[in-house]
């Protein structure tokens, strides 16, 4: 026998069809649909989902997009909602002062992209004060990591080597093991190589002579970067 809910379907989602978990779903568009007379809200409808409840005739429920959801998945995606078919959202349940509602925000790995060089500087972070290295400068260290990422030319710190983009790593100079802070003068940009063979050590004790190479401004954390 078929369950209850798919007897007798919602044309719109319901708190109770996601269980009290997150579904992650495929947007597929965005139309504007008569909820209660002479009242037009628009609703997100999605790829098919078996996830979520189906009708006999094989339809989906689609979900009324409020302002908060809007807001939020515009700040990944962007304002264009024709952009947004295609990408992935996560439904979950959303207490609010009525009481639960559901919640439409961008997926974890949508959001961790887009802000990638925060949590990158916040794990970072979070090192340096387990081992109780001196920290701060959050802004301008995010702004480190960006630039980073994003700068059409940059050398390796420690071999003056070009780095391409897929090869990039942000080393702290003085290792925070050894008390290094962690702050945007002791962070530079180092080639993989580099990054992976120097570890947990100081300049000297790996190489065993300091610095070899006078970087340029493109990598100067105190210049371009700062």
């Amino acid at each position: 026998m078929p369950d209850v809910n798919n007897m007798f379907p919602s044309k719109w989602l319901k708190v109770g069809d996601l269980k009290g978990g997150q579904i992650d779903a495929v947007i597929s568009h965005i139309v504007q649909e008569e909820i209660k007379q002479g009242e037009m809200l628009w609703v997100m409808h999605f790829h098919p989902n078996p996830q979520l409840p189906t009708a006999m005739d094989g339809t989906q429920p689609g979900a009324v997009l409020k302002t908060q959801n809007a807001d939020a998945i515009s700040t990944i995606y962007g304002p264009n909602t024709e952009a947004w078919s295609g990408q992935t959202v996560q439904l979950y349940v959303k207490n609010t002062n009525m009481g639960p509602g559901i919640g439409i925000r961008p997926s974890v790995a949508a959001f961790q992209q887009a802000h990638r060089e925060e949590m990158n500087a916040r794990k970072a972070e979070y090192r340096a004060r387990k081992r109780g290295c001196t920290t701060g400068e959050m802004v301008r260290i995010k702004r480190f990591y960006k630039n980073v990422r994003e700068a059409d030319r940059i050398q390796c710190y420690y071999c003056g080597r070009n780095v391409k983009k897929s090869e990039r790593h942000i080393d702290h100079i003085m290792p925070l093991g050894k008390g290094g802070p962690h702050v945007v003068h002791n962070l530079c940009c180092a080639c993989r190589q580099c990054n992976q063979s120097k570890g947990g050590k100081t300049v000297e004790e790996w190489n065993g002579q300091g610095l070899m190479f006078v970087p340029d401004a493109v990598v100067e954390a105190g210049s371009v970067f700062a």
